[in-house]
């Protein structure tokens, strides 16, 4: 394990080099399901889904430390589903308001921004997850354009 995330190490500085992202929801989901297809059990399909999360989440705090925005209180909806999504690596910031969430993210202190409904006012999305633990929820990840970050 310690030298697969050696090497996430170098991905994360050539990422940074070209102005990528550490989180690629779209990868994971393309690694995560050709594992399912591959996997032969006994573990199943939702233990694999686990172990995975976790390294993702390791792999992308070895890159960077990311920084994530809900709002509501602590385990909350809205801070459970941020954890699902990106795992206990990762720095979470609690706000009692919508706007203050989305200051947050516009001013860089936060990397994204996990909510259930439409953020609004220019945010990106970067990933749409229905979340089963939820009842099947939707769940969005957003960021600010860089051209919009203060």
């Amino acid at each position: 394990m310690n030298q697969r995330l050696s090497l996430v190490q170098e991905i994360g500085r050539e990422k940074a080099d070209s102005g990528r992202g550490v989180f690629d929801p779209a990868r994971e989901a393309r690694l995560l399901s050709r594992l399912g297809n591959e996997n032969g059990g006994p573990l199943s399909e939702k233990a694999l889904r686990s172990i995975y999360q976790i390294i993702f989440s390791s792999a992308r705090a070895i890159q960077k430390r990311l920084s994530i925005a809900y709002v509501g209180s602590e385990w909350s909806e809205c801070h459970h589903a941020a954890i699902d999504i990106f795992g206990l690596e990762a720095d979470y910031g609690q706000f009692a308001e919508r706007a203050d969430a989305a200051r947050a993210v516009r001013a860089g202190k936060c990397d994204y921004w996990v909510t259930c409904c439409d953020p609004g006012n220019g945010f990106q999305e970067v990933a749409a997850m229905v979340l089963p633990r939820f009842g099947g929820k939707r769940f969005l990840v957003v960021a600010a354009p860089s051209d919009k970050l203060t």
